[in-house]
């Protein structure tokens, strides 16, 4: 299985999302944080930048 990271510029203040603002996302654990791109919701690990969830938009 290939891995697949985050490039760091999607770690900005205008990529973040809140997960309590959409129904279909669940709480992030330690080190994960939900951003959004191109509409879709990406929940991602801030340590190794491993994209762990895509949600469509």
């Amino acid at each position: 299985m290939s891995r697949v990271l985050v490039a760091i510029h999607y770690y900005g203040q205008g990529y973040r999302f809140d997960y309590r603002k959409n129904k279909k996302l669940a709480k992030p654990e330690k080190n994960q944080r939900w951003i959004r791109v191109n509409g879709d919701y990406i929940l991602i690990n801030t340590v190794n930048h491993r994209i762990l969830r895509v949600v469509p938009g």
